[in-house]
């Protein structure tokens, strides 16, 4: 058997570790989903409620007060699909020392520790997969939102390809962990500055149009209010193809910078933690 195929084999052993640990706690998995679900849901319908009455709107932006909702749903689990694992997943076993049990084998950290991400990103998924479920159930409609087998997905590979960039990018931030004591607010800020700049707030057709022309060559908007976008089917291939080609192009930078620091880092690392 060759190394690449061994290699596979202990990627996919990771991943199944992960999923298995992940169902072990059923109760995470209602916890989260509730806790985001309901929480999102009270905020959004009482923010644009009140901002709909105030100005007498029927729609803001071309947007109705259902289709705001909706987006107010979707948006918090499409950015936690791509967030993965949360802060310190591989920081903290640079500080622990526990990234010796990777290095001694022929894996790639990068990928294995991508392995037990896009588990964790499957279980968002899941819990996005149920919401949709429950609002069909309910009945509620809107004429502007079309999802359909197709548009799932579209959105769900698409998701794959910002979930890959994201964590390439969280990655960098992690690897700090060589070097600095703490890399909580660097992480935070990162999440932060996604979430206002991606869509993951509001709608990025809220922003002002100066702001916009910006975003367009940025990879943010093109990580949560793209793929919503896809989701309730109001955007095109030509759109779809523009968003996939800007965060290639901006991944192939990203991935070499987090070899380069990763390589630099291995070298700083006594291999007793920090």
């Amino acid at each position: 058997m060759n190394t690449s195929t061994l290699s596979f084999r202990a990627y996919f052993s990771y991943f199944l570790m992960e999923i298995r640990r992940i169902i072990a706690y059923k109760s995470d998995f209602y916890i989260n989903f509730l806790g985001v679900t309901i929480i999102s849901f009270f905020i959004s319908y009482s923010l644009w409620q009140s901002i709909f009455a105030f100005n007498g709107l029927d729609k803001l932006n071309g947007m109705t007060f259902n289709y705001l909702i909706y987006y107010s749903l979707i948006a918090p689990l499409s950015f936690r699909i791509i967030q993965g694992h949360q802060i310190g997943f591989l920081s903290r076993e640079i500080y622990e020392g526990d990234i010796n049990k990777y290095l001694i084998y022929p894996v790639s950290l990068i990928r294995i520790k991508f392995s037990s991400y896009i588990a964790q990103s499957m279980f968002y998924f899941i819990q996005l997969f149920l919401l949709l479920f429950i609002i069909n159930f309910l009945g509620i409609s809107e004429k502007t939102i079309n999802v359909s087998i197709q548009s799932v997905l579209v959105y769900a590979i698409f998701l794959f390809i910002t979930t890959v960039f994201y964590y390439l990018t969280q990655a960098i931030i992690e690897c700090i962990a060589f070097w600095a004591d703490n890399i909580w607010s660097l992480a935070v800020l990162l999440r932060m500055t996604v979430a206002i700049f991606s869509g993951a707030i509001i709608p990025l057709n809220l922003f002002p149009a100066w702001s916009l022309d910006l975003l367009n060559y940025t990879p943010f908007p093109y990580l949560t209010y793209l793929p919503i976008k896809i989701l309730f089917g109001n955007s095109n291939s030509l759109e779809i193809l523009k968003g996939i080609l800007i965060l290639l192009a901006w991944s192939i930078p990203i991935s070499i910078t987090l070899k380069a620091v990763l390589k630099k880092g291995l070298k700083n690392y006594n291999g007793i933690g920090m």
